[in-house]
């Protein structure tokens, strides 16, 4: 049996050999030949499928005594179209965007910041789940959810053929009609994975559907598209300043809350058995599943070699990233890589190995890794203890992995981040507190558990 305790009382989703993985190409489906755009006829027959459903549009807006829009917007405002599930919650970050829409009209490309992030015609923006893009999809980590209040008016889930890595035929996807009579498009669904009906109402951030790789799809992402009333692509995103951007589409943003066109962060950082493939790196273009090898690992012996990888998303032109591995006994081993490449790159994935010594000390490890002024961490154990009895105040960022249990009458201090991970059980005796402004989290698996 499986259970997660989930516990926030903050608010808020040696030698080194040095192996680096780098990749530049902004559009996966050009690179290979594919174009994801949604087949002419098929957004028609979406069109026409709106314009009969708009009787249902006026009767729930009646219904509801108002349009579920932003009173400040002239139209729908668009909320995040995915979000992890509970297994992935301690997770930096899921997804990178690869594609925006392309507002030149010629062969030449232009994303709404006058940029190249995108490809010829493109017409949606492309969110990739990242790193280890297929086994992410295949533990359905990532939800599609709707980004706006609507009646859902087409779920297309009967097709199977989610590990496309190549342009075939007949994408899963689910369109919703907006209260502006605006639609949005999820495309490359997963497999009879859709949580909702045709008719259906939704809300925002209700989920619909897992991220899938269907139809012309190179790998695991989703596809987003806006149009407006009058079936014209509708490009959400704007530049800093609308009067001189790129996107002739609209003067002002679609979403609540735009992210910034470059968004740099840490996507997560794992430790491996042995160097893994990604595809679409380090020369192995390969896009499709058998192209990728994770070689997770999170319990080591002594003498083993140790891969941490850490992945960056949106790694900026000359920016760095430090780390360092500290051992239970105080040995640290550090480093740091900074881009070189002379551009910003979508994603990059570092990493860096070392062989631990035969008497390396039994515990857990702490990798940490800091990126544009915040640092993230990880935690992997090394000959895994049975139990912890957690008896003194816990400060800062603290793991600890057990086989067995762990129990604890510990004092966590405000601010702190405190993970917990034990095969058996986890006991909070008497004592025990985690202070307000604090963050606990504490899960049953085994030692070599990793998501």
């Amino acid at each position: 049996m499986r259970s997660t305790f989930i516990y926030y009382m903050k608010p808020f989703c040696l030698s080194i050999l040095m192996l680096l993985i780098i990749t530049q190409t902004w559009a996966q489906e050009k690179s290979k030949g594919l174009n994801d755009n949604i087949p002419e006829e098929e957004i028609n027959r979406i069109f026409s499928l709106a314009k009969s459903k708009y009787s249902l549009l006026n009767d729930w807006k009646q219904r509801t005594n108002t349009a579920p829009i932003e009173r400040s917007a002239a139209h729908v405002l668009f909320g995040w179209p995915m979000r992890c599930n509970g297994e992935y919650d301690g997770i930096p970050n899921y997804y990178m965007i690869q594609n925006y829409v392309d507002n030149d009209p010629t062969s030449g490309i232009r994303d709404f910041s006058c940029g190249s992030r995108t490809y010829d015609d493109h017409k949606g923006t492309d969110i990739n789940i990242w790193p280890f893009w297929w086994n992410m999809m295949s533990k359905d980590y990532v939800q599609v959810v709707a980004a706006a209040p609507g009646i859902v008016i087409d779920v297309m889930d009967a097709n199977n053929n989610d590990d496309n890595c190549f342009c075939g035929s007949n994408n899963n996807g689910i369109v919703i009609l907006h209260a502006d009579s605006s639609i949005s498009i999820y495309y490359h669904i997963q497999y009879q994975s859709a949580k909702v009906e045709e008719n259906d109402l939704v809300t925002e951030g209700q989920p619909i559907a897992l991220v899938g790789s269907s139809g012309c799809s190179s790998n695991p992402h989703l596809h987003f598209e806006a149009r407006n009333k009058d079936n014209d692509v509708i490009d959400p995103w704007i530049g800093s300043n609308p009067t001189t951007d790129c996107n002739p589409t609209t003067n002002d943003s679609w979403w609540k809350s735009q992210k910034p066109l470059w968004e740099p962060q840490i996507n997560r950082i794992m430790t491996h058995s042995a160097q893994p493939e990604l595809t679409g790196f380090n020369n192995n273009l390969e896009f499709c599943s058998y192209g990728e090898s994770v070689n997770a690992k999170n319990n080591f012996a002594p003498g083993e070699p140790v891969v941490v990888g850490i992945a960056v998303h949106d790694y900026l032109e000359n920016s760095l990233v430090l780390y360092n591995v500290d051992f239970p006994n105080s040995t640290v081993i550090s480093g740091s890589h900074t881009n070189t490449a002379g551009f910003n790159l979508s994603r990059w994935y570092i990493t860096f190995s070392f062989l631990l010594p035969a008497n390396a000390p039994a515990g857990t490890y702490t990798v940490a890794a800091t990126y544009q002024g915040k640092t993230y961490y990880h935690y992997f154990s090394v000959s895994c203890f049975n139990t912890y009895n957690l008896t003194t105040t816990l400060s800062g960022a603290r793991g600890f992995i057990a086989s067995g249990s762990i129990q604890s009458t510990s004092v966590i201090t405000s601010g702190s981040d405190v993970r917990l991970q034990a095969g058996g059980s986890i006991l909070f005796s008497p004592g025990f507190t985690a202070t307000a402004g604090s963050v606990l989290k504490a899960r049953i698996k085994d030692c070599n558990y990793t998501e």
